[in-house]
């Protein structure tokens, strides 16, 4: 009787380990799946920044070259202007210089 009641205990205290070991493995696993989790999204987040900074650092690139070549075109017009300015001057005073 004294024997079967000690087996009773020990099979009791035995399912309970069990269970506890089980429920610690599950909330263990449970935290390593929300790390991994967290860590996914930092890693997303650190890429998805880096994807956006690439990005702005081609679009500022782009639009440097385009403010060059715009500033480039007007200087060639106005050196145009100023040569067009020049040889009408030169020919006005060819004309001048003719009528003397």
């Amino acid at each position: 009787l004294m024997e079967e009641r000690r087996e009773r205990i020990t099979n009791r205290l035995l399912a309970r380990m069990k269970m506890k070991m089980g429920d610690e493995d599950e909330r263990i696993a449970r935290e390593i799946a929300e790390k991994e989790e967290e860590e996914a999204k930092e890693e997303q987040a650190k890429e998805e920044k880096l994807q956006a900074d690439l990005k702005s650092i081609a679009e500022h690139r782009v639009n440097v070259i385009k403010m060059k070549e715009e500033k480039e075109k007007e200087e060639r017009l106005e050196g145009q202007k100023l040569l067009i300015g020049l040889m009408e001057a030169d020919r006005i005073y060819q004309e001048l210089e003719k009528d003397k």
